[in-house]
């Protein structure tokens, strides 16, 4: 029998709680009792275990700050009686509150089993559409009273007349096949065991698609299955299976419950079917040799009950019907413009009925004009109408406004929360919740079913819901909640929210949400926050509204959470639901692919402020009937979709362009697939009222015409060509119908005519001069006339048109970034490389081809480029059968073979002619020798007849020039065997020639023949022009003529020997030497001392042989120059000379340099240009007997330094190198004129070739050729465009392997139109060699043992379009490229369009490679040192660099720690920098990572130091991502430091800095530490440092940072010894851009009463601690010396599995008055995902608090990096919850600090003195372990003197100070602060337990907390909070004769007594009564005493005995620890 709260009786008979006075604060209402709320009521904590109903006598107000209803009932109102009178549940609680476990505080919560109701007055309308237009200054509003309550009594009454049955046991079964005995009956038997030797579980055989079936004889509605899987094997069987109910016995027909299930070993699962209605349930794996194996099934139905409405409750039905709005309602208007900001709240003055409508007067004028109009279209219409919402309901929840001291009050955004987890049934039905959910806190969400499985008995009807700091409603983890009618304004963060993606079969019909915003602490993603945010697809969405969201409206965001499975998951009904004026998109798509059809019905969107509804990565999704009206950018975009015709389809939608009820204008009404591929459908669709008026910009800023359909989706310049198929379109008044903005943007196809008015099967695309006459412009459309793209050409049927897409065009230096000629026979169609293509390096060409014809592919490249495209492959989209294009490409050369598609041809398999036969001749080519074209067939190879399918028909193309000189090759042109003067015999196929290779065997070598002797020859005459001549294995020839003829091609397999009796020329195209044969001009003991000259002839057009090409010698053979000795090959200025100069000095007087030759003098300017080169027409010794004077036949241009600087001891020679390009004995490439005009040499850059490498005869591999050159002058060669390996034309190749026997030594490679010298191999030397002016690099080296030293390279050119990419970098110029393993010594880099060093660098100790002594100048950077796919820790050594353009050294590798040390870093625009990519994310080296520049000499400006740049730039460490030079952009490593040791600095003055940190760089600024440094007075003080400010671009964008980057604000430069400074100590950022005072976070600005401090008492000064630091303007920071000076970087990790998809920032750190903030790293994932991890300053010795906004990490780690192991801070942080909070060392437990204290003040055995009360904080161990003199009682505790102010120390010394050791703590109950010792010996980890930490010596865990009874929660929450229990009051059941039952508390495990004690009287009852809560508190005495033998239970005792589980035998208490959740309270973590 219920009981009054207002009755003696209920309470024992004592006074009803705080009606006596205030003398309660926990209440609780025994498992049992009913008690009736007649009266209003303010207590703490109530506590419902019974039930609690509110009387509906009167108007009622609850006052609490927690209700938790732990298993009991909570009712106001019920289903089917309704509250009538007013009823007010008022929460309170603040940001400083203490909080229950789980539930927190300002809480209504229910736990498992219990049940809560709150029932309000129904009302027909919770909201309603505007009827008409309310504009502004209108004081009324029309809404509709049309729309039937659906949303009323009969839902639930429907759900109460049904029971849920359990209907397969017994029943029959089938099954696909019986293995092993286990038959099918088995699977619904009743028996549950889960081992197969119990004979209860199932068995099929290995099969395809096994099933399990049940008959249950009856149509069901089926509310979700059970499945038990086998536990003792084999449960891995059990996976990705199917549940399908229907009423077919071929069950693949039957719906399916959600999509693919899978169960773990020994487990059960409930599979949700929402109430599919069928007779057969079945389970099944889809898939080949499965077997199925289950133990039980049991399948939950609704059944009808048979129950009827009463009289009252059909009473009741119709009443509700009739009950309407009224006077003093409030209302809300919602935007309907693109604004989102004009929400307006009224007071209903009138009620005014007019038939199907109702009038409102309003309690002011409204401010904004809100639409309610129809936008008619012929006979269809599209409804823009605004919400009218009504707000006010006669049940409310509201959370309690907090005072502020000043009086006021304010929300704080700290709301009341409702939670529920696995309750038996939660109705919120027509209920007002006011200020709910706490802001950016996990799970305290307005209203949230946690973790609840299926709820289909809890919903939300009618609600009302307004101020929602954190979410409206959140599903978590449950099923089957309904939420109908209800309504939602000013929401923060995702509104109605499913969280993790396993939620299904949930109902949301009828909701409105209006005025979501953002919020940056919750989900990543909420920054961009949706009104529904939709994370599995089975849920269904019906006739729901959402408006002015910040972001997206409705948003499928199906890849955040469960990708996999969601993105594939069945997609429950989405109809008729509405989005407008979001203030981006109304519907998001993202990654919806169902694996059967979806099909979203009828969705109206209309002025969102960029795009109505967007698809992205979408498959099988239709939108039907959708209606799309005056969205600002598109109507619909489809933005990337699949490739599959039929699975993406809009059909039966409207677009309107521009209203007449929009003041602006729409983009476009489609905009379909471009940027990505896909195809999508467009039927049966209106566009209506597109005017070709300006639009509003696109994504790239350009204005174009509102037009129907518009291409394409992301696309930018040259991208698109995807197909867009449109049938039964229709016009009304569109202006322009299609707009294209280039040739190829895309493909409309226009199924039946209706989208270009012209015949079925027409295609409309844009202008492009592929087109045949037969398309014609569309003259109606008037997007060409209004100034903007191109002109739309309609094509008829037969003009069939594919999109072609290709790509990796190689050689990829030379034809990345080319455009293409795309010609057919119509004309011509340029169409642009993309950067946007498949891969990191290879992009892509695009274009529409016309099928059925040919058409030629020409790559635009310059003259001096032109080569044949070596490779690259593509696709044709769609084509059908019967198509074919030909490929056609213009061929330079003839190779040896092709490959096509995996086919290997050749030119003897050609076709005779063009192909044209698409079903046979598919991948068959023709070749015409004569025009030398390459046409090549491709098709579906298929029948039309057969195949009417689509089809992509990939191709991949490759030419292959021979890899090999041991191949048969054709050589073009011979058909006369007399032309050929050895060894080649005729054929007698076709009447050409073939080469025949040299017998194996060597014969024995004759006596030398001369040249010039007839005889000598075969023929019996000297080879004359043209001719091919043979020098056999067994002849050795002397050349002794001056000049020879110009041959064709000279074989030599013998001997050829340059005779030096004079001057020798050879004249060849091609030089043979093949394996055994011989070339030799001089040798090293005899060298020539005449001129020998080996001239090469040929051009592009040459015909080429083999690999070798034209214009080469090929050494497979040997071959040997050696020239006259010089005395050097280069040296160096050695008096300055000026512009006008006709005479250099030079150092050296032995330089062997003579009149005639040939030098250069290199710049000494930044710019490499700035060079000369002359003629020397006489040398003389210089006057000081030690240099030598050069006449020079030209004056100099420009002006050469000759100086050495000497700067502290260390010697940089900056003067300009002279190098000797002359030598007698020469090979060059002959200047000759192509046929087309062009000059081979500056007009194609085609020179010539030396090629040493390996060949092989019959698949016999040779050994490779040897080459020895020395002082030889290589001059015009190499062949510009031909970089790869396969086909090396450098002006000289070494593919040697690793034989040893070649070099190239005191040559010069001079004006070359590839690579100078280029090695692929081991041990070749490269010394004393002048490099210069060359394409692409000067000198290469891939290999090892490779030794390069003392040559001088410059002038290295770009040879193709990637010139200074940092991102590919390996393809840009380097003067020197050198891989790890070789040696560089003494070389010099003087000049470089990107990089003068690109190396490798070796490992510390390595002594197979070395880097020592070199320079580069005047490049773009000096040194780049890459990874080369090498780790470890990597050294540089001995380095000078100087006047590069960009860095003198910079460093971007995988390496932990590099080394740069005994170098010169001089004049350079940046003199050192480096990005490491050293470490995984919480990386956990101690060693950390690290640069460290090491005795440097960095110099700014060494002429002139206003000139100078910085020389030393801070180093980027990042644990992965992509980089552009100085802006990495990736996640930041958690250590790195840049370290400078002896470094000196001189010469930096005006805008130079000697050190700054990286501007570019967004996650983390590592600090930079110096030791040892030297400042030189040539050094200003303004331009010794400088912090950069923050990028503008940067700073703001949702892909960078949210609000403001970190990193540049937390840059530290300290100086460890004073040789920086002056005084040892450091300088901080004087940044703060985007400091922003809101951003503090609120517990931070909270005092404990929750009000707000003013600012000034919460800080003085944003910014790091600076506390006696002295700000230095030119540096934008502060110097902070001495004691001010200490500080370090400080850490702070979330080491949790979200730490990317949840933000805790903004995070405040303060110290001292000053307050920092940090908002977090950046997004480089385009996915809102930030890495939580922040990198702060903090000074040492201080004391911080630091706040999160968010809700603090389970696991966070923090540390200070480069710490001694006793320098720290004490840093303190809010733990404002009740959980154990471990803090944690290496691995073990830091024991806290309590207060320790001799009771009796004895004196303490080392002499301390208390007094009685008093104490000393030690480690509870430690005090426990004291033992006084005078065995005194030891007492121990929380409590801590008072204070007031902020949450830190004052400071308190004696309780925790520095001289603690690293990780002491103490935890302040009062405040909840853990204060912890941070130290810099590791880092301190503080772990967060899910064990709730009751008094300092009692801890139980989360289930035990929750346990029922006086003795569970309630004596729980007594405990935690710290009342009293004579404040505890328990409400007990009254037995019929008047006494009250009294229940005792269980402490010892004991059964629990039970007595009555009668109540004579309730007079005196107070004190005559024994009352249960004395004797409660009885017990807790008792539980105390049991208790105080305990050391400290969490950190010494409690935990591990948890752990042990022996805790309770331990204390002797009943504690039972379970797990973590189970189907218990959940646990502490997220959400």
């Amino acid at each position: 029998m219920p009981q009054r709260w207002s009755e003696y009786a209920t309470w024992g008979g004592l006074c009803p709680p705080n009606s006596c006075g205030n003398d309660t604060e926990i209440v609780l209402i025994a498992e049992g009792v009913t008690v009736l709320l007649d009266t209003d009521v303010y207590v703490r904590f109530i506590v419902v275990e019974g039930t609690l109903l509110f009387e509906d006598a009167k108007d009622l107000h609850l006052q609490a700050e927690a209700i938790i209803v732990n298993g009991g009932t909570f009712s106001v109102g019920a289903i089917d009686a309704p509250f009538t009178h007013n009823a007010l549940i008022t929460l309170w609680g603040h940001w400083r509150s203490h909080q229950l476990p789980v539930y927190g505080i300002k809480t209504l919560a229910v736990t498992p089993g219990g049940t809560l109701g709150l029932h309000g007055m129904p009302h027909q309308h919770t909201w309603a559409k505007l009827a008409q237009t309310a504009r502004a200054g209108d004081q009324e509003v029309t809404i509709f009273n049309d729309s039937p309550s659906r949303y009323d009594v009969a839902d639930l009454l429907t759900a109460r007349a049904k029971v849920m049955s359990e209907v397969a046991r017994d029943k029959p079964v089938s099954v696909s096949s019986t293995g092993f005995g286990g038959v099918p009956e088995r699977g619904n038997d009743g028996n549950t065991a889960q081992r197969w030797q119990e004979g209860s579980c199932t068995h099929t055989r290995r099969e395809t698609n096994p099933w399990w079936t049940v008959d249950t004889k009856a149509n069901n509605e089926v509310d979700h299955v059970k499945i038990w899987n086998r536990a003792d094997c084999c449960g891995n069987r059990l996976s990705n299976f199917e549940v399908r109910v229907g009423d077919s016995t071929d069950f693949s027909l039957n719906a399916k419950c959600g999509d693919l299930w899978s169960i773990p070993q020994g487990q059960t699962l409930e599979i949700p079917c929402g109430g599919i209605v069928g007779r057969y349930v079945t389970v099944t794996i889809p898939g080949n040799r499965q077997m199925l194996t289950l133990c039980e099934v049991e399948v939950h139905a609704m059944e009808a009950a048979g129950l009827q409405l009463s009289a009252n409750e059909a009473a009741d039905l119709a009443a509700v019907e009739a009950l309407d709005w009224s006077v003093g309602d409030e209302i809300v208007l919602t935007p309907t413009g693109v604004s989102r900001q004009e929400h307006e709240t009224r007071t209903v003055t009138k009620v005014t009925k007019t038939g199907d409508s109702v009038t409102l007067g309003l309690s002011a004028p409204l401010a904004y004009t809100h639409t309610g109009a129809t936008v008619q279209v012929e006979a269809e219409s599209v409804e823009v109408r605004g919400e009218v919402l009504k707000q006010n309901r006669n049940v409310k929840v509201r959370g309690a406004m907090i005072e502020q001291n000043d009086g006021s009050h304010e929300d704080a955004l700290f709301g009341a929360h409702l939670m529920f987890h696995r309750p038996q049934s939660v109705q919120l039905r027509y209920a007002e919740f006011e200020n709910m959910g706490q802001a950016f806190q996990v799970g305290r969400y307005s209203i949230h079913w946690h973790k609840s499985g299926l709820q289909l008995l809890s919903g939300a009807t009618g609600c009302s819901l307004h101020r929602g700091h954190n979410r409206a409603f959140a599903i978590h983890g449950s099923n089957g909640v309904a939420l109908k009618g209800n309504v939602a304004t000013n929401v923060r963060g995702h509104a109605f929210f499913l969280e993790d993606g396993s939620e299904t079969a949930n109902v949301f019909e009828g909701n409105v949400v209006s005025g979501v915003k953002a919020s940056m602490s919750l989900l990543a993603t909420d920054i961009e926050a949706a009104g529904f945010w939709i994370t599995n697809p089975s849920n269904t969405f019906k006739e729901n509204v959402a408006s002015a969201s910040d972001s997206s409206g409705f948003w499928f965001d199906l890849e955040s959470v469960n990708a996999i499975q969601n993105s594939h998951g069945q997609v429950s009904p989405f109809e008729s639901n509405t989005a407008h004026s979001n203030g981006r998109w109304g519907l998001r798509l993202d990654a919806m692919q169902p694996r059967q059809m979806a099909v979203l019905k009828a969705m109206t969107l209309f002025s969102n402020n960029w795009v109505g509804a967007e698809m992205v990565k979408t498959d099988k999704v239709t939108l039907d009937g959708f209606k799309f009206a005056d969205n600002h950018f598109v109507g619909l975009e489809a933005n990337s979709v699949s490739l599959t015709w039929g699975n993406n389809v809009v059909s039966n939608a409207i677009f309107v362009g521009h209203s007449q009820h929009a003041t602006w204008q729409t983009g476009s009404g489609l905009l379909p697939p471009g940027f990505k591929n896909g195809h999508l459908e467009v039927r049966n669709v209106t566009f209506a009222h597109y005017s070709g008026a300006p639009a509003p910009p696109d994504y790239e800023g350009r204005v174009w015409p509102s037009a129907a359909s518009r291409a394409c989706s992301r696309c930018i310049v040259t991208m698109g060509g995807v197909e867009t198929r449109f049938e039964g379109v229709k016009y009304v008044d569109v202006q322009v119908k299609t707009m294209f903005r280039m040739p190829s943007e895309a493909i409309f196809y226009d199924i039946d005519g209706t989208l270009s008015g012209l015949t079925a099967g027409s295609r409309v695309v844009p202008q492009s001069g592929q087109l045949p006459s037969v398309c014609k412009m569309d003259t109606a459309n008037l997007a060409k006339q209004m100034g903007a793209g191109v002109h739309s050409f309609a094509c008829p049927p037969e003009v069939h048109l594919r999109r072609v897409v290709f790509e990796k065009a190689l050689p990829l230096v030379n034809f990345r970034g080319r455009t293409v000629e795309v010609t057919n026979s119509h004309g011509t169609e340029t169409r642009r490389w993309q950067p946007y293509g498949v891969g990191p390096r290879f992009k892509l060409w695009h274009s529409v081809f016309v099928m059925n014809e040919t058409t030629s592919l020409k790559w635009i490249l310059p003259p001096t480029n032109r080569m044949d495209v070596q490779d690259f492959h593509g696709e044709v989209r769609h084509m059908e059968a019967g198509e074919f294009v030909n490929i056609r490409l213009q061929t330079v050369t003839v190779p040896h073979h092709w490959n096509l598609n995996g086919l290997e041809v050749t030119a003897l398999e050609s076709l005779e002619g063009v192909p044209t036969d698409p079903f046979l001749e598919h991948n068959k080519f023709h070749f015409d020798s004569a025009s030398m074209e390459f046409t090549w067939m491709l098709s579906t190879g298929e029948s039309p007849a057969t195949h009417t399918a689509q089809k992509t028909v990939p191709f991949a193309y490759s030419r292959f020039a021979c890899a090999t000189v041991g191949c048969e090759v054709i050589i073009p042109g011979c058909t006369d065997a007399a032309a050929v003067n050895f060894m080649v015999e005729a054929t007698t196929d076709d009447g050409s020639c073939r080469f025949i290779e040299a017998p194996e065997e060597k014969p024995i070598v004759k006596v030398p023949v001369l040249w010039s002797e007839g005889a000598s020859w075969v023929s019996g005459a000297v080879p004359i022009d043209g001719e091919i001549a043979v020098i056999p294995a067994d002849t050795h020839v002397l050349l002794d003529v001056q000049e020879t003829a110009n041959l064709g091609q000279l074989h030599v397999y013998g001997t050829l020997e340059f005779l030096d009796t004079g001057d020798r020329t050879l004249h060849a195209t091609i030089v043979h030497i093949a394996e055994g044969g011989t070339v030799r001009v001089g040798s090293p003991e005899a060298r020539f001392q005449n001129r020998a000259t080996i001239k090469l002839y040929g051009d592009r057009d040459t015909p080429e042989f083999i690999n070798l090409g034209a214009k080469a010698i090929g050494v497979f053979g040997s071959l040997y120059l050696f020239g006259q000795e010089r005395g050097a090959s280069w040296t160096r200025l050695a008096v300055a000379a000026a512009v006008g100069d006709a005479s250099i000095t030079v150092r050296g007087t032995s330089l062997g340099w003579r009149a005639g030759d040939s030098v250069f003098v290199a710049s000494s300017a930044s710019n490499w240009e700035s060079y000369d080169e002359a003629e020397v027409v006489a040398v003389a010794a210089g006057a000081d007997g030690v240099t030598t004077v050069l006449t020079l036949a030209s004056a100099l241009t420009h002006i050469h330094l000759a100086g050495v600087i000497d700067d502290h001891g260390l010697k940089v020679d900056m003067a300009a190198e002279v190098g000797l390009l002359s030598r007698n004995v020469v090979v060059e490439g002959a200047e000759s004129m192509a046929e087309n005009g062009e000059m081979s040499l500056e007009g194609q850059h085609f020179g010539g070739r030396i090629y040493v490498a390996k060949a092989s005869i019959n698949n016999r591999k040779l050994q490779p050729g040897v080459a020895q050159l020395d002082s030889v002058e290589l001059r015009h060669m190499g062949q510009r465009g031909w970089t790869d390996r396969v086909d090396p034309r450098y002006a000289m190749a070494l593919d040697v392997g690793s034989s040893g026997a070649s070099f190239v030594t005191r040559c010069a490679v001079h004006h070359s139109f590839n690579v100078g010298l280029g090695v692929w191999g081991d041990n070749v030397l490269l010394e004393d060699n002048v490099v210069w002016l060359t394409y692409h690099h000067s000198l290469q080296a891939t290999g090892a043992a490779n030794i390069l030293r003392r040559n001088l390279a410059g002038g290295t050119r770009c040879s193709g379009t990637v010139c200074n990419s940092i991102k590919m970098v390996f393809m840009t110029p380097h003067t020197f490229d050198v891989s790890t393993g070789n040696t560089l010594e003494e070389n010099a880099a003087v000049g470089s369009d990107h990089v003068g060093f690109y190396i490798v660098a070796a490992e510390c100790d390595s002594s197979t490679s070395a880097f020592l002594g070199n320079s580069a100048h005047s490049n773009w950077f000096g040194v780049f040192a890459d990874q080369g796919g090498k780790t470890g820790d990597r050294c540089l050594s001995g380095v000078t660099v100087y006047l590069n353009t960009q860095s003198g050294v910079h460093v971007h590798a995988a390496h932990k720690r590099f080394t740069v040390q005994d170098s010169a870093v001089v004049d350079n625009t940046f003199g050192v920098s480096a990005t490491l990519i050293g470490e995984p994310l919480h990386g956990t080296d101690a060693a950390g990572t690290w640069t460290l520049y090491k005795n440097l000499l960095v110099v700014g400006g060494s002429r002139d130091c206003a000139t100078a740049g910085i020389g030393v730039v801070a180093s980027t460490f990042l644990s992965g991502g992509m980089y552009k030079y100085l802006m990495a952009i990736g996640y930041g490593n958690v250590h790195g430091a840049t370290f400078l040791e002896d470094v000196k600095f001189s010469h930096f003055c005006g805008g130079g800095r000697a050190i700054s940190d990286n501007s570019q760089i967004i996650e983390v600024a590592h600090p930079l530490i110096a030791t040892r440094t030297t400042v030189d007075k040539t050094v200003d003080r303004a331009a010794l440092i400088y912090f950069a400010e923050p990028t503008v671009g940067m700073v703001h964008g949702i892909q960078t940072c949210v609000d403001y980057c970190d990193s540049l604000k937390h840059f530290l430069v300290r100086d460890t010894d004073g040789t920086l400074l002056g005084e040892p100590g450091t300088v901080i950022p004087d940044w703060y851009n985007g400091w922003n005072e809101s951003h503090v976070p609120l517990r931070m600005r909270s005092d404990l009463n929750g009000s707000f401090f003013e600012m000034e008492d919460v800080y003085r000064q944003p910014g790091v601690f600076r506390e006696g630091c002295v700000q230095e303007p030119t540096w934008k920071g502060f110097s902070c010396l001495g004691a001010a000076g200490r500080h370090r970087m400080l850490v702070v990790e979330s080491m949790d599995a979200d730490t990317f998809s949840r933000r805790v920032a903004p995070v405040g750190l303060e110290a001292g008055g000053y307050m920092d903030l940090f908002e977090g790293g950046g997004d480089f994932t385009s996915r809102n995902l930030r890495l939580t991890t922040f990198w702060g300053l903090a000074a040492l010795d201080q004391q911080y608090q630091m706040y999160l906004s968010g809700s603090v990490p389970t696991r966070m780690r923090i540390q200070l990096l480069h710490t001694e192991a006793e320098e720290g801070v004490l840093l303190s942080m809010p733990y404002l919850i009740s959980n154990v909070v471990d803090v944690m060392v290496d691995g073990a437990r830091v024991v806290p600090h309590v207060r320790c204290s001799l009771v009796h003040g004895s004196a303490w055995d080392d002499g301390y003195t208390g007094v009685e009360g008093s104490g000393r904080f030690l480690p509870v161990n430690e005090c426990l372990a004291l033992d006084s003199a005078s065995n005194d009682e030891i007492d121990y505790n929380w409590t801590y003197p008072d204070k007031t102010g902020l949450d830190k120390f004052d400071p308190w010394d004696e309780i925790l100070n520095l001289g603690m050791k690293h990780g002491a703590n103490v935890y302040d109950p009062e405040r909840q602060m853990l204060h912890v010792v941070v130290k810099g010996a590791s880092a301190v980890e503080i772990v967060v337990r899910p064990v709730v930490q009751l008094t300092l010596d009692l801890a139980v865990t989360l289930e035990e907390f929750f346990r029922r009874g006086e003795a569970g929660l309630t004596r729980n929450i007594a405990l935690l909070m710290g009342i009293d229990t004579a404040r505890v009051r328990v409400a007990r059941a009254v037995a019929s004769d008047g006494s009250t039952v009294v229940v005792t508390v269980q402490i010892d495990g004991a059964e629990p007594e039970t007595r009555l004690q009668s109540v004579q009287s309730l007079e005196g009852a107070e004190s005559s009564a024994v009352s249960g809560l004395e004797e409660l508190e009885q017990h807790f005495e008792a539980a105390k005493e049991a208790t105080a033998v305990m050391t400290n239970l969490v950190e010494s005792v409690v935990v591990p005995a948890i752990e042990e589980g022996t805790l309770g035998s331990l204390v002797g208490v009943d504690m039972v620890v379970a797990g973590a959740e189970g189907d218990g309270i959940p646990p502490a973590g997220p959400g």
